[in-house]
């Protein structure tokens, strides 16, 4: 867990740093003037069933990042799986 990284990406994981139990993702960097380092973060609101999106600004002192760009594909392993064989 990285807790204060210079920039944030879209699609970066993150949380903020007093209330643990809100996870979003970075929408968008905040364009406004004078909004230097604000991000457009993306939170779900509600029981899994019946949640709904809330988009929220904060600036990147507020938030932890938990892993960088989620929507891409992890490299694969170099490892290959054994398979077990009963005999």
């Amino acid at each position: 867990m990285t807790s204060a990284p210079d920039e944030f990406d879209v699609g970066d994981l993150v949380r903020r740093r007093n209330d643990i139990y809100r996870e979003g993702i970075v929408l968008a960097v905040c364009e406004e003037p004078g909004k230097r380092h604000f991000y457009h973060v993306v939170f779900f609101v509600g029981t899994q069933y019946l949640c709904q999106p809330s988009v929220e600004i904060f600036h990147k002192e507020e938030l932890i990042l938990l892993k960088k760009q989620i929507h891409k594909e992890l490299e694969p392993t170099k490892f290959k799986k054994i398979k077990k064989r009963y005999y």
